[in-house]
This record gives C-alpha cells, structure tokens and sequence, in this order.
C-alpha cells in the first residue's frame, strides 16, 4: 500500500525493471484525490490516493499512456488529464489549483 509521506522525505524507491514511477506531490492547500485505475499498476491495490497539503506519494505503473483524475473537496473541483511514460522513468507531478478570470478555477495537471 502506498502512504503519502512530507515533502523532502520522498525516498525514490528503484523502478522495477521495465515499469515506471509516479510521484504525485499535493501543491494545493486543501485536501487532493489522486485516483488511478487498476489497470495501470503491476501490484492490486487501492485507486484513490488522498493527500494533505504538502504530502506525495509513489506508485509503480505500467509504462505508457496513463490516464488519472484528480480531485478535491474544496469546490468541488476534478480534472482529468493522461501522460505517457517510458520503461524505467519515474515522472514527479505536482498538483495544485489555479485562480481563474471571475473567481473561476482550474486544475494545473502538467507533470514535470
């Protein structure tokens, strides 16, 4: 099971050869959802990752096309968005929301 552990702390765990790596960081203020369906992960486990400001977490993947969602209470907000990872990468993402034009808002969903 993966659990979100403070910024800093991350300890890149080794990529199990021909797999890759997501590390989802939550940059918002408010409680993030992470949700990745099974499909996309070598190991069963669960799909939703909650995440306090400030926390990441690391989860082995599949390489390829990726799709996730992400989430939070705070209003309302979800997003969906997808990534392409090679064998043996490890992709870091930083989740957070942007203020839009008339008190609008959106997700910023680029992985780094």
């Amino acid at each position: 099971e993966e659990t979100p552990v403070p910024p800093g702390q991350e300890s890149e765990p080794a990529i199990p050869s021909g797999y890759a790596q997501l590390v989802v960081h939550n940059g918002f203020q408010f409680e993030m959802r992470f949700t990745l369906d099974q499909q996309f992960r070598p190991e069963e486990g669960v799909s939703e990752y909650d995440l306090q400001p400030g926390t990441s977490v690391s989860i082995v993947v599949f390489p390829g096309q990726i799709a996730f969602t992400a989430s939070s209470p705070w209003n309302g907000l979800s997003g969906n968005a997808e990534l392409y990872v090679e064998p043996d990468q490890s992709r870091a993402r930083g989740l957070r929301v942007e203020p839009g034009p008339g008190g609008s808002s959106k997700w910023d969903l680029g992985w780094q």
